[in-house]
């Protein structure tokens, strides 16, 4: 039994020997329940690097870090209230400075942060009960949730909503979680600016030298307090002819991974920074179409997910994605949806299939757009079919959507390399009965002036959209186009609507 006891003993002295080095087994101890992922280690360990940073007068680790992750993954948990708490312990002398969208919230993030300080499993890592010569405990004397202070020490911490006023002496550590309550008031210009302006003028000016700041940030809008922080980054970097402006450390994990994980360019890379958002190869190294956090939300999960909140919101929450909707080449969130019994009876009717046939990962699908033309001139776009590729998989589902279109006009891009798989389709005896005409969408123009062709009349509410699961998926695309991870959806539509008025002009040069 007294060994028994004996080696219980050493076992407990290691777990807080770890917690007190490490960011992860300090959550496990303060807090038994916590789960953490692959995703949480990751957060962690950029979050130890900030501690390091500011440890070291910024001579090492992490200076400025942003994250970005989808709701319910576990972020203000471990960035808001158990950093804070472990940062505190480790750097008792040192201040720390806590944010959010509301002064409720984040008083609720101080408030919890204190309760650990006060609680047992921290006194027992780095307070009275941990036998460390100087053991970190809260001040009996300043413990407002707005601004505490530590018993003895010249550390403590303040909180205060985005705009408030940060009362005390500066911070070595600040955290923001949350500059935005909403999508409403990040579409506000007036917010947007208001939130700048006290970021510079409050915020970082009561940063000490060697001090940190850790943004996590909900991307609801490019030109966010993120969106301009990295565009400034690009436009005022150490090789542009201009003041030198923070280099941020970006961590932005989305709920599936991108189409692009593994392959980024710098170009690529500077180029949507520029365009106030992060593309990045995917931290963990998964596979495009990989959950963050498979165990609580897989792909049906987030699928789910997806369809009820939407296409937009879906971008800019869970893919770290967010789209500027006044700013967008085509304004597809205007586009008329119709249920079936609100199309006009008679319509021309043509369905483009945009070839992508590289076979590679992460390549653009396969994807058929059915668009229909009444004589007014209002289009309809009816139906979006994508499948994945290769071609040899694709091709025969593709035979059957033809033959379930009863007489629409298949056209077949035979630009570049793709005239091959026109003579393909064309010779098919299983298509024996549906009319495949080539379509060389390169003679309009480039993709931009293509989309205009039919994005230019949304605004005049000649385009409408047969309401349908795909749309928010295309919508979604339309909004990101020209830049977004795919085009194939709207090249589609933009071949389709290139047949109907290729046919038109046709008739009527015969009929003159």
């Amino acid at each position: 039994m007294t060994s028994n006891r004996v080696e219980g003993a050493r076992q407990e002295m290691a777990r807080r020997e770890l917690a007190r080095r490490q960011l992860i087994p300090f959550a496990w101890y303060t807090f038994r329940q916590y789960q953490a992922e692959a995703v949480h280690k990751l957060l962690a360990w950029h979050l130890e690097q900030v501690e390091l940073y500011v440890r070291s007068g910024g001579v090492q680790g992490i200076g400025r870090l942003m994250v970005f992750m989808p709701p319910r993954h576990g972020k203000s948990e471990l960035v808001s209230v158990r950093f804070p708490a472990w940062f505190m312990g480790r750097n008792p002398d040192l201040r720390v400075m806590l944010a959010s969208c509301t002064g409720s919230l984040a008083m609720t993030f101080s408030r919890q942060v204190r309760s650990i300080v006060v609680d047992d499993p921290f006194q027992a890592v780095f307070g009275l009960k941990s036998g460390i010569r100087e053991p970190v405990a809260l001040s009996q004397e300043s413990r407002a949730v707005d601004a505490w202070e530590l018993e003895g020490r010249r550390g403590g911490l303040v909180a205060a909503g985005v705009g408030g006023s940060l009362i005390g002496r500066g911070a070595n550590l600040g955290i923001i979680d949350d500059p935005f309550k909403n999508r409403n008031e990040a579409q506000s210009q007036s917010t947007r600016d208001r939130v700048d302006d006290w970021y510079r003028s409050t915020f970082y000016t009561r940063l000490e030298k060697g001090g940190a700041v850790v943004l996590m940030h909900q991307r609801w809008h490019e030109d966010d307090l993120a969106g301009r922080l990295l565009k400034r980054m690009v436009d005022e970097s150490p090789d542009a002819d201009a003041d030198i402006a923070d280099q941020w450390v970006v961590l932005s994990l989305p709920a599936i991974a991108e189409p692009w994980a593994g392959r980024v360019s710098r170009a690529d890379q500077l180029r949507a920074m520029k365009e106030g958002w992060y593309k990045g190869d995917d931290e963990l190294g998964r596979a495009p179409g990989e959950p963050l956090w498979a165990g609580k939300y897989g792909r049906e999960a987030l699928a789910r997910i997806k369809t009820a909140v939407g296409g937009y919101e879906w971008d800019a929450l869970y893919q770290q994605r967010p789209r500027n909707l006044e700013g967008a080449l085509i304004k597809a969130h205007d586009i008329q949806v119709i249920g079936e019994h609100q199309l006009p009876e008679t319509l021309e009717t043509a369905r483009y299939w945009d070839l992508a046939v590289s076979g590679r990962e992460g390549a653009d699908y396969i994807v058929g757009g059915k668009v229909a033309r009444h004589r007014d001139g209002r289009l309809f776009i009816l139906d979006v079919k994508r499948i994945a590729g290769p071609w040899a998989a694709a091709r025969g589902q593709m035979v059957k959507v033809m033959n379930r279109d009863n007489g629409v006009t298949q056209g077949i891009e035979i630009s570049g390399q793709q005239g091959g798989y026109y003579q393909e389709m064309a010779r098919d005896p299983k298509l024996a009965g549906v009319a495949v005409t080539p379509v060389n969408p390169q003679k309009v123009g480039n993709k931009q002036v293509r989309a205009n062709v039919w994005a230019s009349r949304i605004e005049d509410g000649l385009v409408f959209m047969l309401r349908a699961p795909w749309n928010d998926d295309f919508v979604s695309e339309a909004l990101a186009f020209p830049r977004g991870a795919h085009d194939d959806q709207v090249d589609a539509v933009s071949g389709a609507v290139q047949m109907l008025t290729r046919r038109n002009v046709e008739a009527r040069s015969y009929q003159g």
